[in-house]
């Protein structure tokens, strides 16, 4: 897989890191399940239990391969309307803007969000666990941490591969060199004490650097722990010492949710839910004609759009329809 990933980084070195590992990883799984990246009808019929999302992930996939490969035009033809057709399917389930049958059963609503927010707090102080390095007490803090992040500025499972540095260090680093490409919790101290640095992420080529101050006290002083515990480098260390990666943050989320709301909710089904709870009051403002709360919601659909790597365009359409 290691090979995958520097081919697809030769081949388009200012694509983010966590898009060409993504490609790698997609198609190590075929590799794995030996089908063949040109047999079509192998594809198809390997790919026909999966839903339309991972498809349409793992067509994009073999179709950057073999662009990176200068492979048979018309073989890349036949893989890019497989995938716009995928991709329709998609888009005619997501029509009403709300969840998608298989996504039903583990949504969630802001109610159940910030009470398990509520839960993992009251957990933490109750057992004390503030200060501790060994399991569970780690994977609650991570937890607390990753939901505060994801609620102010909510964004996909990159996280998990923020590194916190001084922000002297930060300032030495170059625009455009690999370790600009990187995705960093600046610590500068006071008044304004952390900025976030996202530049590998899903979207960074259509929507360019996320670079964003933190200023709500709650996350504020949850870093501030973090950082007292673990130092600078990796943000999220897992109880076994290793740094978070995007799919250990994914495993963490579905695993608590699973434990304490029984449901197995991911970084999207939050987004998905602070999005109809901003939508549906954003609504309601447009009917009373509330001019001063369609403003404060509408910059604040704008302020989470921007923080995801979206479009206006695209929130609505996807995750909620007004």
């Amino acid at each position: 897989m290691e090979k995958l990933i520097d081919d697809f980084i030769q081949f388009k070195p200012n694509r983010s890191l966590s898009t060409n590992k993504q490609y790698a990883y997609r198609l190590n799984k075929l590799i794995k399940k030996d089908i063949k990246f040109d047999d079509l009808e192998q594809i198809k019929e390997y790919l026909d239990q999966f839903k339309s999302t991972t498809r349409s992930n793992i067509y994009t996939s073999l179709i950057e391969y073999h662009l990176m490969k200068n492979s048979d035009p018309d073989l890349i033809e036949e893989l890019q309307k497989i995938h716009s057709a995928t991709v329709e399917i998609y888009k005619e389930k997501q029509k009403d803007g709300i969840f998608l049958d298989s996504q039903k059963d583990n949504s969630i609503n802001s109610s159940q969000l910030f009470g398990f927010i509520d839960l993992i707090d009251n957990m933490i102080h109750n057992e004390k666990w503030e200060k501790k390095k060994t399991h569970p007490a780690v994977d609650y803090l991570n937890l607390r941490l990753i939901l505060q992040l994801l609620i102010n500025h909510p964004s996909r499972n990159e996280y998990a591969t923020l590194e916190i540095i001084k922000f002297n260090d930060y300032k030495k680093i170059k625009e455009n060199t690999i370790p600009w490409y990187k995705n960093y919790l600046i610590w500068k101290g006071r008044p304004k004490k952390y900025f976030l640095h996202i530049a590998d992420y899903k979207t960074f080529h259509n929507y360019g650097l996320k670079h964003t101050e933190i200023t709500d006290p709650k996350l504020i002083r949850a870093l501030d722990m973090n950082r007292l515990r673990n130092g600078l480098g990796p943000l999220f260390l897992l109880s076994s010492g290793n740094p978070m990666t995007n799919n250990t943050m994914s495993q963490l989320l579905i695993k608590y949710t699973r434990k304490h709301l029984g449901k197995s909710v991911s970084s999207t089904m939050i987004y998905k839910s602070l999005i109809q709870e901003i939508s549906q009051h954003y609504k309601k403002a447009l009917d009373d004609e509330d001019v001063e709360n369609i403003q404060y919601f509408q910059e604040k659909l704008k302020k989470f759009a921007s923080s995801r790597g979206h479009s206006m365009d695209v929130q609505q359409k996807i995750y909620f329809k007004i």
